[in-house]
């Protein structure tokens, strides 16, 4: 076990949900788990051990007594709470009412305070397999980004830090597009783009997202796409939908009416749906196929109508 590999008790309490007082305690009178020391005496923690603090404080909230599982291995304590993978899966689609979000939030949260980015791409998994597609959108992903982004706007991240933790969930947004085949239950084809200047793709990934959820065929075609490209795609592809995707509050409202305008001359069958900061131009088109949807809350609305 490598030291980046060891947490400090500060960090396993906040991840665990246990407090330093009673970690200490469990530690000291059950043994419950046995931290390296350095030469100080300060204590360092295993992800195996973080992961038992996490399932003791599940089984006391319960009313077991400390006493009766802090000798239990993880594999044992796992069994206890019906841990196995595959009541996992159940619980994934059948009782994700019992998933406490907040907390799900805080791990991430404390991953990135503690600068942990292995440990976030742990959680990130964690979570995933517990929860759906649709739930890891909109109750973690949007509001752990919306945390991010608060962050790095008061001058508390760094550039570097804040591209680090993009690109991570990217990647992961990406694997449950792509690796994760889900049976297609909707006849609506959507396809999802940024228009021309616009460099900021997660809303259109979690937009994905949300069709994958919700069975909807869709093509992704990615971030500043300028509108010939856009307009021959989604025809030659036969979509019914097109999400655009806008994040830049200094987008050219110039530039964005036109996408709007040339959008119906050349697709008029076809639904156009603007994600995001486009309201320099919501009031100059009225248009019954036109919709703007300024948050995830109602791109998932209106994904699950369709």
């Amino acid at each position: 076990m490598t030291e980046k590999n060891l947490f400090s008790i500060q960090y396993a309490s906040n991840l665990s949900g246990v407090g330093l007082h009673t970690i200490r305690a469990w530690e000291r009178r059950y043994n419950a788990v046995e931290p390296k020391r350095s030469g100080n005496g300060r204590r360092s923690y295993t992800q195996d051990q973080i992961e038992k603090l996490k399932l003791l404080k599940m089984l006391t909230n319960k009313g077991t007594s400390i006493s009766q599982v802090a000798s239990l291995s993880l594999e044992e304590l796992k069994e206890i709470l019906n841990f196995s993978s595959e009541t996992q899966s159940m619980q994934a689609t059948t009782k994700t009412d019992t998933i406490d979000f907040d907390l799900c939030l805080d791990r991430l949260k404390a991953a990135v305070s503690f600068k942990k980015l292995d440990i976030l791409t742990y959680e990130l998994d964690k979570i995933s397999s517990e929860v759906s597609l649709r739930d890891l959108c909109i109750k973690v992903i949007v509001p752990f980004l919306r945390h991010i982004g608060s962050i790095y706007e008061a001058g508390d991240m760094s550039i570097a830090e804040e591209h680090a933790i993009s690109s991570i969930f990217k990647f992961h947004i990406g694997s449950y597009l792509y690796s994760k085949p889900t049976s297609v239950t909707s006849s609506k084809v959507v396809a999802l783009a940024t228009p021309e200047g616009e460099l900021h793709e997660f809303g259109i990934l979690l937009g994905a997202l949300l069709a994958k959820h919700y069975g909807i065929k869709f093509y992704y075609l990615g971030i500043n796409l300028p509108c010939e490209s856009l307009l021959k795609a989604a025809k030659e592809l036969e979509v019914d939908v097109v999400i655009l995707g806008v994040t830049n509050p200094v987008l050219d409202k110039k530039l964005l009416s036109e996408y709007i305008e040339k959008h119906f001359e050349r697709l008029s069958n076809v639904d156009l749906w603007i994600g995001g900061r486009a309201g320099v131009v919501k009031e100059s088109f009225f248009n019954p196929r036109l919709d703007f949807l300024e948050t995830f809350e109602k791109i998932d609305k209106k994904m699950s109508s369709i």
